[in-house]
C-alpha cells in the first residue's frame, strides 16, 4: 500500500483560493491532492471546518500540518528543485513576520 498523498485543502467558496490551488494544481512537478474543504473528509485528514475556513491547510505524505502561507511554503517544498526555493523563502518570510 503506498502512502496517502500530500493534500492541500482550500477553501472552495472563495473564488481567489480556488484559482490559486488550481494554478498550483496545474504547474507544479509533483502537485499534492488539491481539494476544496468543502468536498472532502475533514476528519481523515485531521482538520476542522473551522481551520479550513481561516487558512489553507496542508497535510503532508508524511503527516507533517501546516496552515496559511506556511502550507503554500511546504507546497513548494515538497516539488524539489527549484521550486522548493520558493517554498524556503515563504518559510523565511513567515518566520521573520512572526518575530515583529
Amino acid at each position: 500500500m503506498s502512502p496517502a498523498p500530500a493534500t492541500l485543502v482550500f477553501d472552495g467558496d472563495c473564488g481567489f483560493c480556488t484559482s490559486s490551488a488550481q494554478w498550483l494544481g496545474r504547474h507544479l512537478p509533483h502537485p499534492p491532492s488539491v481539494v476544496a474543504y468543502q468536498l472532502t473528509d475533514l476528519g481523515r485528514l485531521g482538520l476542522s471546518a473551522q481551520e479550513c475556513a481561516q487558512a489553507v491547510q496542508w497535510v503532508g505524505a508524511d503527516g507533517v500540518r501546516a496552515s496559511g502561507a506556511r502550507a503554500i511554503g511546504r507546497a513548494f517544498l515538497a516539488q524539489g528543485a527549484p521550486w522548493s526555493a520558493v517554498g524556503v523563502l515563504v518559510q523565511l518570510a513567515v518566520t521573520a513576520k512572526g518575530r515583529k
